[in-house]
């Protein structure tokens, strides 16, 4: 099992965001996943379509030392098959002065997951915009760390101080963990945020950096509105947003099981479930003066579908296929083109197709 907590002390750097669509995606690939909430705002319990006001128990009651009796199994909250959301609230704000003192405070997380290990291949864990108590409850009971950072001045200075922490907690506690870090709100056309980028990499190194950036998109708004994550409601109606985080999955996998040596269990391995495994999120973009843009091709049967026109003017979908070769075509204001962007085209009974390539 990897248990990976997701943590940034600066609000608004997309960490919530973060959790929940890396938890989902991790779901959505076979896996089995438990997101543990330990924020007090509750805005991964929120963002899974839960009310946190209205329920009645939470993590708050497994850690607490009053409730030393009440399993993790009394609080959670079964979402789909694969996963399966540990919620939290606003009592959970408690915790620290609830514990002021006590002998193992840093430990209570640990404990109670240590129970339920074998139930699950990843555990997630949403931290609070904070490096106290349950910041370091949730540390210690991780064996990695995804740390979401905005483009912005603020969040370099944060970066080194949390870099800091966790290294005195790697000293004091004698406790590994293997951090790193994503770049969310990116723009790549903005200079700021290619100087960002270079001042991030001289920090923490190039190594420590997803490839994947999560870039900026309203549909992360429009999907919190609903309870649900980009992964979700699919590439059509989230697009780029959605095939960011969809790839950020697949580096995240690449990631745990090397470093963990992490390996899944036997009753996932089934062939439907290793192709869920390989599928990757593909973005089309067709860049060009259209009133309407569709694409078709072997992965839909044929069937034009729609696409969007972004800020920059291009027309793009994200779709998610398994590795293979697959012919399509543009359909543009109702002719069907070839991908000008694409020189592998394929000639068949003088039809030319352009040929998808997805390793």
């Amino acid at each position: 099992m990897a248990a990976i907590s997701v943590i940034n002390q600066k609000g608004g750097c997309g960490k919530t965001t973060t959790s929940v669509n890396i938890a989902t995606g991790l779901a959505r690939r076979g896996y089995r996943v438990l997101l543990v909430d330990m924020d007090p705002q509750g805005h991964s319990t929120l963002g899974l379509g839960c009310n946190p006001d209205s329920l009645e128990r939470t993590i708050f009651d497994v850690i607490d030392e009053r409730a030393e009796n009440t399993p993790l199994s009394a609080v959670i909250v079964p979402l789909t098959e694969r996963l399966t959301l540990a919620p939290s609230n606003v009592l959970l704000s408690a915790f620290e002065q609830s514990l002021a003192g006590k002998a193992g405070r840093e430990s209570r997380l640990t404990n109670a997951l240590a129970k339920v290990k074998n139930q699950y291949d990843y555990l997630i864990i949403d931290c609070p915009p904070s490096l106290g108590l349950l910041t370091v409850n949730a540390l210690l009971a991780s064996s990695h760390v995804i740390v979401p950072i905005d483009s912005g001045f603020y969040s370099l200075a944060g970066v080194q101080k949390l870099r800091e922490t966790i290294q005195m907690l790697r000293v004091k506690a004698q406790h590994e963990l293997d951090i790193r870090h994503v770049i969310t709100f990116y723009d790549h056309k903005s200079t700021f945020n290619k100087e960002f980028e270079e001042d991030l990499q001289k920090i923490i190194g190039e190594e420590n950096l997803f490839k994947q950036r999560i870039r900026r998109s309203i549909k992360f708004n429009s999907s919190q509105r609903r309870g649900k994550s980009v992964i979700d409601l699919g590439s059509k109606r989230c697009g780029v947003a959605f095939r960011d985080y969809l790839n950020l999955t697949q580096e995240i996998i690449d990631w745990t099981k090397l470093s963990w040596g992490f390996r899944k269990r036997a009753r996932l391995t089934t062939k439907t479930e290793m192709r869920r495994q390989l599928v990757r999120a593909i973005n089309l973009a067709y860049h060009g003066e259209a009133r309407d843009v569709k694409v078709a091709g072997v992965f839909n049967n044929w069937r034009p579908e729609p696409m969007q026109k972004n800020q920059t003017g291009a027309w793009e979908t994200a779709i998610e296929l398994n590795p293979g070769q697959y012919e399509y075509k543009f359909i543009v204001d109702g002719q069907w083109v070839t991908d000008p962007a694409n020189t592998n085209v394929k000639i068949k009974n003088n039809i030319a197709n352009s040929v998808l390539v997805v390793n």
